[in-house]
């Protein structure tokens, strides 16, 4: 038997503590807050979107998918949905294969798993200060309170985003301090900022939209939503673990319509900004402005060149990307511990024996709709259920 010592009690630290656990060995969580899962707890705005039922999961990872083969053939998006189930916790499937808990309830994953974890004691307010080496060996810990020594150490603290809930980056710190190499962190999932600002925040709607950059362009079609700072919704979200800024896209603002006959078929007696009732009006009236069309004329009175250009900017409406916003506002983590120092097979250091990692801090991530609390569950199991 084993004493295993997790630092970090979230989805990740506490799967693998429950598997470990199964396994008899003598485990310890260390966890900074006064209860586990913090972070769970806003996930899917409070609803917990857990997992995905893809049965072409990896396909919607955005960074180093290879990683995870072996790990998800020992624990898959179909094996998180039958151990929830069995563990009586039933579940709902929502559009595009997002599972939530049928109470609608993040707290209920959170008593889930809590109540699994029987036999781990839990430390809590005992945030790790370091990791302790002796030779090329992880012998243990030093908290604010003391040092502890274990079999196996598995880094689990996830990565800087919701620093409010003690994802600060302190576990890259660690992690650095004893030579484990680490790709630059930054914000995914994110919304974006750009040059332009117009009067559009609040409006919502779904375009076809590419961005241009220097790598592979990026094409997709969904929900934006214009924000006082840029572009945010659903579609710019996953677009933004994608990009390379700064990047230019263009949005088609109609995409299911035939624009070049819209503008011939629209009422011509009325002024160019009452005739377009296609579009919000604040938006409609950009469009013009960036087409250089005076919108008090009538529609019969714009010439053959002028709607030309209005036809251009429908179809490819521009947006220069400077930049995503803060990391704290990001719905995940992007960068974090190389995979390439990791033995995807148990999560184990390659460089550090008896350590291993789970979760947001390895450089591992996916797309919105339950893939990266996927990514959690699986590190987390095949790291504590691989320790012998």
């Amino acid at each position: 038997m084993a004493t295993v010592l997790i630092i970090g009690g979230g989805p990740a630290g506490m799967m693998a503590a429950y598997a470990a656990q199964k396994n008899h060995h003598n485990v310890h969580i260390f966890e900074k807050n006064a209860q586990l899962g913090k972070k769970l707890l806003l996930t899917g705005h409070g609803r917990c979107n857990v997992t995905n039922r893809s049965t072409d999961f990896l396909s919607h990872i955005v960074s180093n998918p290879k990683f995870l083969y072996s790990a998800f053939h020992t624990f898959s998006n179909q094996d998180m949905i039958h151990f929830l189930e069995k563990h009586h916790c039933p579940l709902i499937e929502e559009d595009r294969g997002r599972m939530f808990p049928k109470s609608q309830k993040a707290q209920t994953i959170l008593d889930t798993l809590s109540s699994l974890l029987d036999t781990t004691s839990i430390h809590y307010n005992e945030p790790v200060q370091h990791l302790l080496l002796e030779d090329d060996t992880c012998i243990g810990i030093k908290t604010k309170k003391q040092t502890y020594y274990g079999d196996n150490i598995i880094l689990a603290t996830g990565g800087m985003t919701f620093p409010q809930t003690g994802s600060c980056g302190d576990g890259f710190t660690m992690a650095q301090e004893i030579g484990i190499p680490t790709t630059p962190v930054r914000g995914g999932l994110v919304s974006l900022e750009t040059k332009e600002h117009y009067d559009l925040q609040g409006i919502s709607l779904p375009v076809a939209f590419s961005i241009a950059q220097k790598k592979k362009n990026y094409k997709n079609t969904g929900e934006i939503l214009f924000t006082h700072f840029g572009l945010s919704g659903p579609a710019i979200i996953n677009a933004s673990s994608y990009i390379e800024l700064p990047a230019t896209l263009t949005m088609h603002l109609l995409p299911s319509v035939d624009t070049d006959k819209l503008l011939m078929n629209v009422a011509p007696n009325k002024d160019v900004l009452s005739a377009m009732d296609l579009l919000p009006k604040r938006l409609w009236k950009v469009v013009c402005m960036q087409a250089g069309i005076d919108t008090k004329k009538k529609m019969h009175d714009l010439t053959k060149k002028e709607r030309h250009r209005l036809v251009e900017k429908l179809q490819a409406f521009p947006f220069t990307l400077i930049q995503s916003r803060p990391i704290t506002q990001a719905m995940i983590t992007q960068g974090g511990i190389s995979t390439k120092a990791i033995d995807g097979k148990t999560m184990s250091s390659k460089k550090i024996k008896h350590l291993k990692f789970a979760g947001e801090i390895i450089d591992v991530d996916g797309q919105t709709g339950g893939y990266n609390l996927q990514i959690a569950w699986t590190t987390g199991f095949v790291a504590g259920s691989t320790i012998e």
